[in-house]
């Protein structure tokens, strides 16, 4: 199967997932306030790569399903995803996503442009109306999953396993990575990071793969074991695809990542590639690491010691090796079921999920 194939793919499914999104919001007559209105659109203004959507897409195709039968599906986890990016980036203080403005940043502009606000008054009415936005798009992904071509059953089955599974794995992952962010380094573990990993990204992808094998083969989720094996794939991608995006916050191109380099150092966010600088790095550098993590006033030539530093000491290296063997991982799950031609597009889905770093 030619590469190009894949990628056109991904496109469609793009395509298709945010034109069901749009005509979603254009039948939307509920939002009575404009700026919620506009904040609640705000990540939508650029499409990202739907990777989620076709997760969900292939694992349906992969068990017999049918494409169009999922679109809704599709677009509901990408609407999920985006509430949680909405209020990730509050959390995180990140001031671009896509390139563009986070919603809290631009709702704050919204504030000061349109209400007058001073500074303080126009971030706590940014950050406020962003959580709301957020809100707004977790009811509307469970009301989007709703409107599936199913079996009622079997749809009842998998909003379960969304707001009932889902929902709380996620939220534990993103209150771990809180906790972990006021953890002193010392007393962070390789393994707090992994579960973190596991709830915060794993989660959703092997939602993604469940609910479209269950769609697929018509059959429970918790009973349906092509759903259980696809789900374990989707969390080992989901961890490669978490460590590639820690190398990418120190390593990555502004223009192609979307968010700004160096901001997970600035924030001292606790990433696998950084402890692991820090348990190798000589005394003098390892010091000189710490002082610099957490601290949001760090010039361009700091953030290029802690990427020379990271370097050197082989974190970058083992990282990335750490990746492609989740990669490999998911890719000897995926070997258990039949050659095909959409088992070959979710190896290069796969693939994509490691390539970020490429």
């Amino acid at each position: 199967m030619r590469k190009d194939e894949f990628q056109s793919f991904l496109k469609c499914t793009s395509e298709a997932t945010y034109a069901r999104i749009y005509e979603y919001f254009n039948n939307q007559r509920h939002i009575s306030e404009e700026h919620l209105a506009i904040i609640s659109r705000r990540y939508f203004i650029k499409p990202g790569k739907a990777l989620r959507p076709a997760l969900l897409t292939l694992c349906a195709l992969l068990c017999g399903g049918n494409e169009e039968n999922v679109r809704s599906a599709a677009a509901a986890v990408e609407m999920f995803h985006t509430w949680t990016l909405m209020h990730d980036d509050i959390i995180d203080h990140d001031e671009k996503r896509r390139g563009i403005y986070t919603a809290h940043v631009f709702a704050s502009k919204i504030g000061k442009m349109n209400l007058a606000l001073g500074k303080d008054d126009a971030t706590a009415f940014g950050e406020a109306l962003a959580m709301l936005g957020g809100d707004m798009l977790h009811g509307f992904a469970l009301d989007m999953l709703m409107h599936t071509k199913t079996k009622p059953g079997l749809l009842i089955d998998i909003a379960s396993e969304m707001d009932g599974t889902l929902n709380p794995e996620l939220l534990s992952g993103e209150q771990l990575d809180i906790r972990l962010s006021y953890t002193p380094w010392e007393k962070v573990t390789t393994g707090m990071i992994m579960e973190m990993m596991r709830l915060k990204t794993g989660a959703l992808l092997s939602f993604c793969a469940k609910a479209g094998a269950a769609l697929g083969n018509e059959k429970p989720i918790r009973k349906n074991s092509e759903a259980q094996r696809l789900g374990e794939f989707a969390v080992c991608c989901g961890l490669a695809f978490q460590l590639q995006d820690d190398v990418l916050g120190i390593f990555g191109d502004e223009k192609e990542f979307g968010k700004p380099i160096g901001s997970d150092i600035r924030e001292g966010k606790r990433t696998l590639i950084m402890l692991d600088a820090l348990h190798t790095l000589p005394p003098e550098d390892k010091g000189k690491m710490l002082r610099l993590l957490g601290n949001k006033e760090l010039s361009q030539q700091d953030l290029q010691f802690a990427a020379d530093s990271v370097r050197k000491c082989g974190a970058l290296a083992r990282c990335q090796a750490m990746a492609n063997s989740f990669v490999k991982d998911a890719q000897e799950i995926l070997g258990q079921f039949p050659p095909s031609r959409h088992r070959e597009l979710l190896r290069q889905w796969s693939d994509k999920m490691v390539g970020r770093a490429k």
